[in-house]
């Protein structure tokens, strides 16, 4: 019965993240746009009034806030993704490391290819950082231990 309880609630459980990552990645791709938008908008101002200094500072500083929740948005749905791809591969001894890679950078050009889509240096760049600081601390670092772990088995 307990057994049952708790394979069903991990199911559940794992069902509403699914579910929660899928709403993330609706609103990010909604973020993108509307930041995109700004963007247009706040370079057309300022060709069409480079006078009205007072709209475009607002509107900067919006656009400024935006991103700044876009990327604390975007690096939960990232690591939760990169997280998920690692865990399902490593669950299953029969699949390959090369699977796992596909699946972590697939989730790494997704998000990548969003921010970029902003057209905005407040997203993109970080998005860089982010990136590569995930990288490096779920793919690069448990794929040495796990090298690290095969040779010293080998020499054994």
């Amino acid at each position: 019965g307990r057994e049952k309880a708790a394979r069903d609630s991990g199911t559940e459980g794992h069902a509403a993240l699914k579910q929660q990552v899928l709403q993330v990645d609706s609103v990010l791709n909604e973020m993108c746009h509307v930041i995109k938008i700004c963007n247009k908008f706040g370079q057309f101002i300022s060709q069409l009034a480079p006078g009205v200094a007072g709209l475009s500072e607002d509107l900067a500083n919006s656009i400024h806030s935006l991103s700044g929740q876009y990327l604390v948005l975007e690096e939960f749905y990232l690591s939760t993704c990169i997280e998920k791809a690692s865990s399902v591969t490593g669950v299953n001894p029969e699949t390959h490391i090369s699977t796992r890679i596909e699946d972590v950078f697939w989730v790494v050009q997704r998000c990548s290819q969003r921010a970029y889509s902003t057209c905005s240096l407040l997203a993109a760049l970080p998005m860089g950082n982010l990136v590569s600081e995930l990288l490096r601390t779920h793919v690069q670092e448990p794929l040495q231990g796990e090298a690290q772990a095969l040779a010293a088995r080998a020499r054994n």
